[in-house]
């Protein structure tokens, strides 16, 4: 892992701008999510693979049913069972696709569906939408973490780590006033 600012990460800074200070958002705490998220294709030749970056998600157990408009999850049970239950009630292709995060901010299409996208995983990469939503889902979890950065960080993503890495990022932007 690099503190080194990846120079395509500039390229969103106005639309991050754009999108997360009507929010009441700190840009700079989005842009270290997204060095932070595909950080590893920041620096890809394809400007097409920075926006379009998928993780596979198998490790969560959160899915959501865009038709009856509510989360797939039990905290009770395990992954393998929130699985199979999702599985059973979504359609194959929805399944496949709330496997994976997708776009700069690392969207799960099932938080993009509580939100109400309706549209494709293709859709969720468009910058413009994917930090919309990403900046959303930041927003509640900073409102349930109640304004605790750290603490909305790692609800985001699920990691302590992430969050300390975002901080550290944050920092290094803050500093530079990128």
């Amino acid at each position: 892992m690099s503190d080194r600012i990846p120079p395509e990460l500039v390229q969103y800074a106005d639309l991050v701008e754009q999108i997360a200070v009507p929010m009441g958002l700190d840009p700079s705490v989005v842009l270290s999510q997204i060095w932070t998220e595909v950080e590893q294709f920041l620096s890809d030749d394809d400007p097409d693979n920075q926006e379009t970056a998928t993780r596979d998600e198998r490790r969560w157990r959160y899915f959501y049913d865009p038709q009856r408009k509510r989360a797939l999850y039990d905290r009770t049970v395990s992954v393998d069972e929130n699985r199979a239950r999702a599985q059973a009630i979504l359609d194959p292709q929805e399944f496949a696709d709330q496997d994976n995060s997708w776009g700069l901010m690392q969207v799960m299409l099932a938080v993009a569906r509580e939100y109400g996208f309706a549209g494709t995983p293709e859709e969720l990469c468009d910058a413009s939408v994917n930090i919309t939503i990403g900046c959303m889902h930041l927003d509640r979890c900073l409102a349930r973490a109640r304004g605790d950065v750290f603490a909305a960080l790692c609800r985001y993503n699920g990691s302590p780590a992430y969050a300390r890495k975002v901080l550290r990022r944050w920092e290094i932007l803050k500093a530079l006033e990128v």
